[in-house]
């Protein structure tokens, strides 16, 4: 899950908080004494929860719109793919020297460790490890 999803996930739960307590408040409310100080502190609670509670829904409506803009379209998809297949192709007819321009580009680098090789670039990868004795990749 990304990190707006899940700000989304908790502001709802937070939300939801401030429904439940804004419930039991009113209830309070209705035994207090009128005029008295526990009613007058109830109603600050429940103006401080009703504008905390407009804030989290206005919060939610942004991450819901940022979250829709960051989704990919299938238009997007399909420019990716395209993309892959031509560098998929000038990678297979690149020189020696324009590969390790490209190497270079993705800053790789290459760890040997005895038997166990590691590499690492920019684009975040699993972890990639492999016997360098037994593996021909």
């Amino acid at each position: 899950m990304t990190m707006k999803r899940e700000q989304l996930v908790l502001a709802r739960k937070l939300v939801t908080k401030c429904e439940d307590e804004a419930k039991q408040l009113i209830s309070l409310q209705a035994e207090a004494q009128v005029g008295g100080l526990v009613q007058r502190t109830i109603r600050e609670k429940i103006d401080a929860i009703d504008m905390q509670h407009e804030s989290l829904l206005r919060e939610c409506e942004i991450l819901v719109a940022t979250i829709e803009s960051e989704a990919l379209t299938s238009a997007d998809i399909e420019v990716a793919l395209r993309f892959r297949e031509s560098v998929l192709k000038g990678f297979n007819e690149a020189t020696f020297q324009d590969k390790r321009r490209m190497l270079e580009a993705l800053r790789v680098k290459i760890t040997i460790s005895g038997k166990t090789a590691k590499i690492e670039c920019c684009i975040p990868l699993s972890d990639c490890q492999f016997d360098v004795a037994s593996s021909r990749r």
